[in-house]
């Protein structure tokens, strides 16, 4: 299936709240989310359809060599057919041409597929984060995941 990976913009802001509301039991504000797209230290990429739907976003935070993936979702009716991977694959490529050698996020300990999909992109455990997710009335672990990239020339 066709797709494009593009920079994210304000314009984009009500398809990525959808998105985010969707998937997310405590979602990001509409505020948070556009603050973190304009912010001059993230970028927001997103993966689009063949029709231009936005099917899935990243939101990556970038100081000196070091990049941290702060939001991430797939719609719900287009998971597990393989557009995060693509988009995480773009961004690792994108990240090692910017000069960017570790990359880190949070999964919730019990996100097994996600877990599995990191793994396979190189992603280590380096920490959990106790009690980091709310989850209904408790709250869950997250694993800190990093992966070591390699500087990539254009």
């Amino acid at each position: 299936m066709p797709y494009q990976i593009l920079p994210l913009s304000e314009h984009n802001l009500s398809k990525i709240m959808e998105i985010e509301r969707e998937v997310f039991e405590y979602p990001w504000s509409a505020s948070q989310m556009k603050d973190s797209i304009l912010s001059a230290h993230t970028e927001g990429w997103g993966l689009f359809d063949q029709n231009q739907k936005l099917v899935a976003f990243m939101v990556i935070s970038v100081l000196f060599d070091e990049a941290e993936i702060i939001n991430f979702a797939v719609r719900k009716s287009q998971q597990h057919q393989g557009f995060g991977q693509k988009l995480l694959a773009y961004l690792l490529n994108h990240l090692s041409y910017k000069g960017i050698e570790k990359l880190f996020l949070e999964v919730r300990i019990t996100n097994t597929p996600a877990v599995s999909i990191y793994q396979k992109y190189g992603f280590q455990q380096i920490s959990v984060r106790k009690n980091y997710y709310r989850v209904g009335d408790s709250y869950e672990d997250a694993l800190v995941l990093q992966a070591e990239l390699q500087r990539k020339e254009s």
